[in-house]
């Protein structure tokens, strides 16, 4: 359906097989509802957590980002945009 699953997750991550486990599930609850836009920030076992379901952000049905609690997540949302972060020029 052309749409991409971005996840960003903060570092160290905690309790992986628990964070991962408990990740999945959450994910597959509400991609299973098929929906048009997702935006999830949460906590996991002391990871904040964001996701975002974006069109046209790649030839991949997922995308993850591990990073460390001083980096933005926007940034990285940004960066997952087929035009790296950059907006497209408006013709006039």
């Amino acid at each position: 359906d052309g749409k991409t699953l971005v996840v960003t997750i903060t570092a160290p991550i905690r309790e992986r097989s628990k964070t991962a486990l408990e990740l999945v599930e959450k994910l597959r609850r509400r991609l299973s509802r098929r929906p048009t836009k997702m935006d999830i920030d949460e906590v996991i076992h002391g990871n904040r957590i964001r996701g975002r379901l974006m069109s046209g952000a790649s030839k991949s049905k997922v995308i993850g980002y591990v990073h460390n609690t001083d980096v933005d997540a926007e940034a990285l949302f940004r960066l997952a945009r087929p035009s790296g972060g950059r907006r497209a020029r408006e013709s006039s």
